[in-house]
């Protein structure tokens, strides 16, 4: 008698494989599309970005102190003024903040730079929205006996969508001092 050989043949083998391989490929694909419902969205939607950008906005106009007579300084498109950096923006003295619509026809955004004051560092420059098709920078007028603008306002417009945002400043109508909160004084 003969004693049979025991294990698999090389068909055996190579089907057993072949279907290890398809299953692992489905659960592959099944988890990646799982992780892609589940986590972060690639992309936020224009007018989110914007909505993100506003407190950004908020925070340095309101510290833009007077520089050439008027604390926000327009051009056509764009908005400039000299501010202290928050902490929570890398700050630690003032900087140049510049904010400017860029882009072509149809494909408008809205960007920015921090330009460091009295110190050597380097210029950042960030995005601060997706795209519009136009984007307004305007000058927010504020009592009669003011000097400049008392913020400014920034309409975007695309198809079938609208945002806006509005920051003012903190300057007092005569335009000499900056209102601190924390110690309730006007400051220069």
């Amino acid at each position: 008698m003969r004693q049979s050989e025991a294990g698999f043949t090389l068909i055996e083998l190579l089907v057993a494989m072949t279907a290890a391989g398809l299953l692992l490929a489905g659960l592959s694909w099944s988890v990646s599309r799982l992780g892609k419902q589940l986590g972060p969205p690639d992309r936020l939607a224009p007018e989110e970005e914007v909505a993100a950008f506003d407190p950004v906005l908020r925070s340095l106009a309101a510290g833009a102190r007077p520089e050439d007579g008027q604390a926000l300084n327009f051009t056509r498109d764009s908005v400039r003024f000299v501010t202290a950096v928050p902490q929570a923006m890398g700050g630690g003295g003032e900087a140049e903040v510049r904010i400017g619509v860029a882009g072509g026809a149809g494909a408008r955004f809205l960007e920015g730079s921090l330009a460091p004051r009295g110190e050597a560092g380097d210029t950042r420059k960030f995005r601060m929205s997706g795209l519009w098709d136009r984007i307004r920078i305007l000058p927010l007028e504020g009592d009669a006996d003011a000097i400049g603008p008392a913020g400014v306002k920034i309409d975007f417009q695309g198809p079938g969508r609208a945002a806006g945002l509005v920051a003012l400043t903190r300057v007092n109508t005569a335009a000499d001092c900056v209102f601190d909160l924390i110690s309730m004084a006007c400051r220069p």
